[in-house]
């Protein structure tokens, strides 16, 4: 209360406002507050109590209270501009975007030129994803105030969000320069240098931290991100696990920890991860899409499907959102084709590239006999199934037809990669760089013939695609559906691997491309010669595919057979099963169709090469999966001599595992239906465990059929591309 004693009333209001702000400085907020509330209620009303007031409120996170507060306020003095630009960043906080814009428009109105209102706008502007007027905003206000760390700040977050990355980089040294102390500076470098690719210059800023700064959380958060970018997961998994005990409430640790633990094949670890977020944060959109694609993978589609739709139609959706969505539903087929390719297209339409008018300074030779530029692109050129099947095709390309260049997005460097890379007569590392660059690379290399081997897998990188910079692009090899993809002009497969309804499941305007062959070579791996090692004669079917294919079909199928084949085992084998846990969650499942765990044997991860192959030895038949079919799994299978069922599909990623049969010369291996697939599996049971006398004549029968016959790939995909080539127009060679 004011003192009845004050002669000056007004001397007394200053007083209590004196007060009210020194209890604040102290960080007194409960006294502060009762003596600001009292302030204003004496009136007349006063614009920076007002301010203080509800600057309080938000720094306590008391943020509905601090949105009504500053209603009011505004209500009492919207003409003041400074109660105005801080109401505007509480509601712009609160995603009230759009209301501050016209406040602020309505304020600089009544004080033109005014610098708290003109930044407020520019950082509306920013939220609302009007990158370019908040520059435009922004420019002037930097030449002001040069030394205003807010507006080189967000001029930085402004220009990475355009995708200017360099000379967001340039604007947070700025940052850094002008206040080293600050964490946000060196934080957002950090992030650039990342999305740069530059993880040494990461690396070496780290170490140039201020000492004061070097425990700093957001600092810590960046180190676990160029772990992440450096492929170093469990580093990061064991950072991001002390970040989250440090800041719970922050959803990327989260998000991050499950990305970590997935890329170390983890199942289960992930899906508790995303539990405990969601728990905390059960509206935040991107926890909710990485449960959905993790739901995939645990085969709870009727759960998946909604949380990947639902991120889909977000208007924030994100290229990767779209990329997992589609391989999870072709994978699972789950959904109608037909709403794959609509998402496909509606992604295309929006996110399109179209500079197609640059490419035209670069004249091709239009002569229909030359050779023929031809790029790979892939994630995947590393010890990866992709990786391995295509080392043949790189390595014996005719190189009076073709010139072979090398385009890499993937993060994975190991001795495979190196083999690749120089099998390539051109190599370039695409996995940074913004889209509309890589793509003028592309267009720049006079690449004739570009062929993407990943679809929507991992890292793959289409949007390039879509800008055109080659005449022929073409899908093969390591996605097993259409991309769906006007910018997608064929896709290579061959009779076998497109089934029956494969025409109706494919782009508008995409060929069906029919090698007249198998659609792959495989090149065997070091492996022991093929025998039995199983520690008793019972007789083992198996599966050696990821668990993530075992969906409820694939193990129902699994179990029909064990039931008609008493006493049988089955032998399964993941590199999931890292895990206890996902070992006893497969368990489980087998549990609930009656396969108890006498009946089952799951086989621990081991590291590639003999190790791996020879545990073939383990099993007498191998049991394909379904929907998603093995290709890697059923060629090595059979080359450590051990027969394979699987069952004639309706499309490629039903159908991998025939096409392999079918290559190797084995028809007659693959089942017309499950009923039909039962009884082979009697029959093989019946004939009792293979013999190493039998695998090795069934890897002898591999080696000389069309599924080893790489020379053979490689003329055909030859004669592909020189008939697709020569089919062009001449304009469209130029």
């Amino acid at each position: 209360m004011i003192d009845p004693a004050c002669p000056n009333p007004q001397v007394a209001l200053q007083g209590l406002a004196q007060k009210a702000a020194a209890a604040h400085s102290a960080g007194d907020l409960q006294r502060a507050e009762q003596l600001y509330r009292q302030r204003l209620a004496q009136g007349p009303f006063d614009a920076q109590v007002a301010g203080n007031l509800g600057a309080l409120l938000r720094a306590c996170g008391r943020l509905a209270e601090a949105e009504a507060h500053y209603r009011w306020a505004l209500g009492q003095g919207q003409a003041d501009p400074l109660l105005l630009a801080n109401a505007c960043n509480l509601l712009r906080e609160r995603g009230r975007v759009e209301e501050t814009l016209a406040l602020l428009q309505q304020g600089l109105r009544r004080h033109p030129g005014h610098v708290a209102l003109r930044t407020g706008l520019a950082l509306s502007l920013h939220h609302a994803g009007r990158i370019e007027e908040a520059l435009a905003l922004l420019g002037p206000l930097r030449q002001e105030q040069p030394e205003a760390v807010n507006l080189w700040l967000e001029t930085g977050a402004c220009l990475a969000k355009r995708g200017a990355l360099v000379e967001a980089l340039v604007a947070f040294e700025r940052v850094c320069a002008l206040a080293p102390e600050q964490p946000a500076g060196w934080g957002n470098r950090l992030t650039v240098l990342t999305d740069l690719g530059q993880l040494d210059q990461a690396e070496a800023l780290l170490a140039e931290l201020p000492p004061e700064l070097a425990g700093h959380l957001n600092l810590l958060s960046c180190r676990a991100a160029l772990l992440l970018a450096r492929n170093q997961m469990q580093e990061a998994a064991a950072l991001l696990e002390k970040l989250i005990g440090l800041e719970p409430e922050r959803p990327e640790h989260w998000l991050n920890l499950a990305a970590a633990q997935r890329a170390l094949k983890q199942m289960v670890a992930p899906m508790a991860t995303l539990e405990q977020a969601l728990a905390r944060h059960p509206d935040r959109a991107d926890l909710r899409h990485a449960m959905g694609t993790l739901l995939i993978e645990h085969c709870r589609y009727g759960e998946a499907v909604p949380l990947l739709e639902e991120a889909l139609d977000s208007p924030d959706a994100k290229d990767g959102q779209l990329s997992s969505y589609q391989f999870s539903m072709a994978a699972a087929r789950v959904v109608p084709a037909g709403q794959l390719r609509q998402r496909a297209q509606d992604w295309e339409q929006r996110r399109a590239l179209k500079p197609r008018p640059l490419w035209r300074d670069r004249l091709r030779d239009p002569d229909p006999e030359r050779v023929l530029k031809v790029g790979y692109l892939s994630p995947d050129f590393c010890n990866h199934p992709v990786g391995r099947f295509i080392e043949p095709v790189l390595e014996r390309h005719n190189r009076r037809q073709v010139e072979v260049i090398g385009l890499s997005c993937g993060r994975h460097r190991d001795a495979v990669a190196e083999r690749l890379r120089g099998h390539c007569d051109q190599w370039h590392d695409l996995r940074w760089g913004d889209d509309l660059a890589c793509a003028r690379l592309i267009a720049d290399l006079q690449v004739d013939v570009l062929v993407d081997l990943a679809g929507y897998s991992s890292d793959q990188r289409l949007r390039l695609l879509t800008a055109q910079p080659a005449p022929l692009q073409l899908s093969y090899l390591g996605y097993p559906a259409s991309t769906y993809l006007h910018s997608v002009q064929g896709w290579i497969g061959d009779p076998v691997l497109f089934g029956p309804q494969q025409e109706q499941e494919k782009g508008e305007a995409e060929l069906l491309l029919k090698l007249q062959r198998c659609y792959l070579a495989f090149r065997p791996r070091a492996a022991p010669e093929p025998q039995r090692t199983a520690a008793d004669g019972r007789f083992r079917f198996g599966s050696f595919n990821h668990s993530r294919k075992l969906s409820d079909p694939c193990l129902d199928r699994f179990a029909a057979v064990l039931r008609a084949v008493p006493g049988s085992l089955l032998v399964l084998k993941s590199i999931s099963f890292v895990e206890q846990a996902e070992q006893q969650r497969i368990a489980a499942r087998l549990q609930q169709r009656g396969i108890g765990a006498e009946r089952l044997e799951l086989l621990a991860w081991v590291p590639e090469g003999d190790d791996h192959m020879g545990l073939y030895g383990q099993i007498d038949v191998a049991l394909d999966t379904t929907p998603y079919s093995g290709t890697t799994t059923t060629a090595e299978a059979l080359w450590m001599g051990v027969p394979v069922l699987a069952v004639w599909g309706q499309v490629a990623v039903e159908r991998q595992a025939a096409a392999v049969l079918v290559g190797a010369g084995l028809e007659a291996a693959v089942a017309a239906d499950e009923a039909d697939l039962v009884r082979r599996a009697q029959r093989a049971a019946a004939a009792g465990p293979r013999s190493a006398a039998q695998r090795c004549a069934l890897r002898r029968h591999v080696a000389g059929s069309m599924l080893c016959d790489e020379q053979g790939l490689v003329a055909a995909l030859e004669g592909l591309y020189r008939k697709l080539w020569q089919a062009l127009p001449a304009t469209a060679r130029r």
